[in-house]
């Protein structure tokens, strides 16, 4: 499937910046607020506006693969996955274990290495993730109690489905 049940950014307008990537992009108004404001006004609304959300979500990761790797972007595998996870571990052994007391590093190493050495955790289906899926990037009718768009596709990528939900 190429489409989601939502609206989301339908770019008219890119300008490149120095580097080759866009610098700005325009498209039309996607009607609603942020979901933390309307949440705010409405606490009641969450279990409808959740559903809605895994409904989204569930067709943006049965999204078909090379329709996206072909077109928007580049395949991600498994093994990379875990290989960025064991280089930011070396990075915050390197720059955040310095700033721990000992029995804190000891609870990080504990904690990381655990995490990297079960299998379970690199064991999943690649799918199209957005990436960066925080409430401030979704957009609903409050008046509606509707889901009406998914902002900032800038972090997409192929990946675990279960980064979407964190």
């Amino acid at each position: 499937s190429r489409s989601l049940p939502v609206s989301v950014p339908q770019f008219e307008l890119i300008v490149p910046g120095q580097d080759g990537r866009p610098a700005f992009v325009g498209y039309p108004r996607i009607h609603g607020i942020a979901l933390d404001s309307a949440l705010a006004g409405n606490p009641g609304a969450g279990a409808r506006l959740a559903e809605q959300i895994g409904k989204i979500l569930t067709a943006l990761h049965q999204t078909t693969l090379p329709w996206v790797v072909h077109r928007l972007l580049p395949l991600r595998t498994v093994l990379d996955w875990k290989r960025s996870y064991l280089d930011l571990y070396q990075i915050v052994r390197q720059q955040v274990y310095p700033l721990l007391d000992p029995p804190r590093q000891r609870i990080a190493t504990i904690l990381w290495e655990t995490f990297l050495r079960k299998r379970d955790h690199f064991r999943f289906e690649i799918a199209l993730v957005h990436g960066d899926l925080g409430a401030e990037h979704i957009l609903c009718d409050p008046a509606r109690n509707q889901i009406t768009g998914i902002l900032d596709w800038e972090d997409a990528c192929t990946g675990d489905p279960a980064l979407d939900f964190v």
